[in-house]
């Protein structure tokens, strides 16, 4: 039998572990090309293609497809829960024509790249995260900060099987080559 001290520090130390890994899947609520691409992404990854079961194993994904009041990704992202953080963000012409979507987006790209290139403690956390832009629509060049900083997928002209399986590529990549 577990005493009561064991059971508090066995779950202190479950709360204080962190995934490897964490995806996080943006996209306009809108756009069905974009969701299907992302539910895609959310089966390779948590392994629901052999078993069909996507709950049980694989790395944690987590979609952002909604705003709050103020502009930015609802729920946020939490930099701390995992020692990487991938960030993939699904750039449609609906997401670059709201502008409030666009807002969002370029404001964490731009929150990405200063702390990329930031060398203090306090912004190690987000300089564990890795920004996948991927450019569905020729209006991601619209996007600034987001274009200018970061190297897209380009999935432009795709069918959506050529999309997911580009986009698999590219984020089953990012991380091995942030890790070598």
């Amino acid at each position: 039998m577990i005493s009561f001290d064991q059971w508090n520090i066995l779950l202190h130390v479950v709360h204080t572990m962190k995934a490897p890994v964490s995806l996080y899947i943006v996209h306009h609520p809108a756009c069905e090309k974009a969701a299907m691409v992302a539910r895609s992404l959310y089966d390779w990854f948590r392994l629901g293609y052999l078993s069909g079961d996507q709950s049980g194993a694989g790395l944690p994904v987590y979609y952002r497809r909604q705003l709050d009041g103020h502009g930015a990704l609802m729920p946020s992202i939490h930099f701390d829960g995992a020692a990487l953080n991938v960030i993939i963000i699904l750039v449609d012409e609906k997401l670059v024509v709201c502008p409030r979507w666009r807002s969002a987006v370029v404001a964490l790209a731009q929150k990405l790249n200063n702390a990329r290139h930031a060398s203090s403690k306090q912004d190690a956390t987000e300089s564990k995260s890795i920004l996948i832009p991927a450019a569905m629509h020729d209006s991601f060049y619209r996007t600034g900060p987001l274009y200018e900083g970061f190297n897209p997928v380009r999935l432009i002209g795709m069918d959506t099987q050529s999309m997911e399986k580009t986009l698999r590529r590219s984020v089953t990549e990012a991380p091995a080559r942030a890790t070598r």
